[in-house]
């Protein structure tokens, strides 16, 4: 068993010193969104296959990033955010539907033991309800998305992440991991394979898309990734296995 309360130790300095250094300027702090930051359950730890749901940005997120700044939420109330989110027992909308269906094929149905993650660790708030696209709202949260990102696989060690966010978003994984290997479009635009170090990557569409490829609907794709990730999985705990 890892010890889950030493990770989040971990994860919170990081957490901390990178909002200490990160330099957004006035009029970002009352655009952005307060970031998503994990709570690792012990679950995901204990895990068997360790999988990491990676979507694009949150959709209004606890209020604005200024709200950290002034002191009027801290770190606790950043976690305890994103706890509620995952211990929500009914899933609404497309993407957490789809968590849940990752965590019945490869976490024996515990939605706690797939961590949920975002490329854009903020959404872009632009006055409007239907959209909170914040891929290329600034270099600051970019390499700010970036370098959270890039630790929390480093620290927690996903066998595989699943990436559910088209390939309209491929600009920010392909920047996000320049020494990714064994890159190949499985299927053109719907099914995206590489890997990050010891973690087997798939991307697919978002789950809410009702682009079919191929005659194919979106959900295809993802019944496709898990015996791949299955497969990564057992290969990486015993390399006898093929």
């Amino acid at each position: 068993m890892t010890d889950q309360s030493a990770m989040q130790e971990q994860l919170n300095a990081f957490y901390f010193d990178t909002l200490k250094t990160v330099e957004f300027e006035p009029i970002q702090l009352q655009e952005l969104s307060l970031p998503l930051l994990i709570s690792v359950p012990q679950s995901f730890l204990d895990a068997p296959i360790r999988v990491m749901f990676i979507g694009k940005e949150t959709n209004g997120w606890l209020g604005r990033l200024a709200a950290y700044y002034s002191g009027s939420v801290g770190m606790a109330d950043l976690l305890a955010r994103y706890e509620q989110q995952m211990q929500q027992s009914t899933a609404q909308g497309a993407f957490s539907q789809m968590h849940q269906r990752i965590a019945d094929a490869l976490a024996g149905g515990h939605k706690q033991a797939v961590l949920w993650n975002n490329l854009c660790k903020m959404d872009w708030y632009q006055g409007r309800s239907d959209s909170r696209n914040s891929l290329r709202h600034s270099a600051a949260l970019r390499e700010f998305s970036q370098k959270l990102l890039r630790f929390e696989i480093e620290l927690l060690k996903p066998d595989a992440l699943v990436f559910g966010t088209g390939p309209s978003y491929d600009s920010a994984p392909k920047e996000t991991f320049p020494s990714r290997s064994d890159s190949l479009a499985l299927v053109p635009r719907a099914l995206w394979r590489f890997h990050v170090g010891n973690a087997i990557c798939l991307r697919m569409q978002h789950p809410q898309s009702r682009v079919k490829v191929q005659g194919r609907s979106v959900g295809a794709f993802y019944e496709e990734a898990f015996p791949l990730i299955r497969q990564h999985a057992a290969h990486m705990r015993d390399p006898a296995i093929r």
